[in-house]
């Protein structure tokens, strides 16, 4: 496979590294500047920065066999600027429209999420990171997101589609609850 010797974020798709359309979209969006968190052959990204353009920064992640998004968001935040931003895994793919819709959103956090048969066009239920919520529509909040999150089948409103957006009035709270990990 593919991923035997470099990261999956960097396998190429129509002849680019799958995390520069990413980047690609983001940038249709007005975001300037990158920061990625990188770990399992992290050295790979070297060769590729050029073609994924400016404003990238390179951080690295020395804990990430044992640690999750939230450790990789850690690292990134002294590289962030004040204000809002997006966080992605670097192994998916989505439509620019996806990018667009999270921008134009008004919620403080908002996340996309898969709701088209979570865990049966990956890995299984068991290895998709799940999302429950509560409340309806507009009001409609997360309550978990992960793995293994000992919830029903029927309680699983999706599966995180590794794009969320951290809007400028929420920055204050994630830093603080930061501090407090």
């Amino acid at each position: 496979p593919y991923t035997d010797t470099a990261p999956t974020a960097l396998i190429s798709i129509a002849g680019r590294p799958l995390i520069a359309h990413s980047i690609d979209a983001l940038r249709q969006q007005g975001v300037t500047k990158f920061v990625v968190c990188r770990g399992w052959q992290g050295d790979a990204f070297d060769k590729q920065l050029a073609e994924l353009g400016d404003g990238v920064i390179l951080v690295d992640c020395p804990s990430y066999t044992s640690t999750g998004m939230l450790e990789s968001l850690r690292a990134a935040l002294p590289y962030l600027d004040s204000g809002g931003f997006y966080v992605l895994y670097g192994d998916v793919i989505f439509r620019p429209s996806i990018a667009r819709q999270l921008r134009h959103t008004l919620a403080d956090l908002a996340v996309a999420v898969d709701a088209t048969a979570p865990g049966k066009q990956s890995k299984g239920f068991e290895d998709v990171e799940v999302v429950t919520t509560s409340g309806d529509g507009d009001l409609r909040t997360v309550r978990r997101i992960g793995k293994r999150r000992r919830v029903r089948p029927d309680e699983i409103r999706g599966e995180f589609a590794g794009l969320l957006k951290i809007a400028a009035s929420a920055r204050s709270f994630l830093d603080d609850t930061f501090k407090r990990l």
